[in-house]
């Protein structure tokens, strides 16, 4: 017998029961944090309230010249068919003007799909088909929305050219501004990104994958802007062509700004109201 508390006195010491306490904790943390993970991740789909080919043609001074459509192995790398790659003419420039011509691209994806794949960004992208990267920079550019009032959770009302009011989160938006300088050109161009998640503007993709820990929704969705002015220019046989790219950071960003005034009304009527999410989420 004292054999045995002998030996028990020598095996279970304090060291020996600091450690088995922290291992145990260790266990229930990693389930927690298994836990945490299934919830952030897993969520659910969101759809469209409407498809994005909705968006109009006309909008203020822009008029749509041309719809791009990707392949289906372009398509499948970027892992939705819910986008547009438009085209849009600046009716009140000339033509040749820079920024007479803004090409928008916006892909929106929701429920449990990867949070922004790095091959779905600009300095990811241009590099690869040839673009030689200058570097990325994130501004918050004010938009000039004709603002209509202000909600009480700070949002704003603003007027859609297809008609009626839309909410949207604020005036300010995170742009992505990636400089880069085109194969066989010595000036370099920019062009600017965002993304719009679960009702708010977002800047970089990382965000993007740090919201979606967030465990206060089931829910979760999140489009992809990306805009790069450029100009239009005659074409005999096609009316209008249009080459992108402005060689000035600023006034890119400039005109990215005067176009979401017009677009982003038009985009939030497509995308899902998120206010409404979260009071069907109270009442389920």
């Amino acid at each position: 017998m004292k054999t045995i508390i002998k030996f028990l006195r020598k095996t279970f010491t304090p060291t020996f029961m600091i450690t088995v306490i922290l291992l145990g904790s260790g266990v229930l943390g990693l389930r927690y944090v298994n836990k945490a993970w299934e919830w952030a991740l897993t969520k659910k789909e969101l759809p469209l309230r409407q498809s994005l080919d909705n968006i109009p043609g006309e909008m203020g001074p822009y008029k749509l010249l041309h719809k791009g459509k990707m392949t289906a192995k372009a398509e499948k790398a970027l892992n939705t068919d819910r986008y547009i790659s438009w085209i849009y003419r600046d009716t009140s420039m000339d033509t040749g003007t820079p920024g007479s011509g803004v090409r928008v691209h916006a892909a929106y994806y929701s429920g449990s799909q990867e949070p922004v794949s790095a091959i779905h960004v600009p300095e990811i992208c241009y590099p690869s088909q040839g673009s030689k990267s200058i570097g990325v920079e994130q501004i918050d550019v004010e938009v000039p929305f004709e603002v209509r009032s202000v909600t009480e959770s700070d949002n704003i009302l603003v007027p859609a050219s297809s008609g009626g009011e839309v909410s949207l989160p604020g005036k300010t938006v995170p742009f992505r501004q990636f400089t880069y300088l085109p194969t066989s050109k010595e000036e370099s161009e920019s062009v600017v990104y965002f993304f719009v998640y679960n009702g708010k503007y977002v800047g970089a993709r990382n965000e993007i994958a740090l919201h979606y820990l967030d465990r206060s929704s089931r829910y979760a969705y999140y489009c992809k802007v990306e805009i790069i002015p450029g100009k239009t220019i005659k074409s005999n046989n096609k009316g209008y062509g249009f080459r992108p790219g402005v060689h000035d950071k600023k006034k890119t960003r400039e005109l990215s700004a005067r176009f979401l005034a017009f677009f982003l009304p038009e985009l939030q009527k497509c995308l899902p109201d998120w206010q409404q999410v979260l009071e069907k989420e109270n009442n389920d």
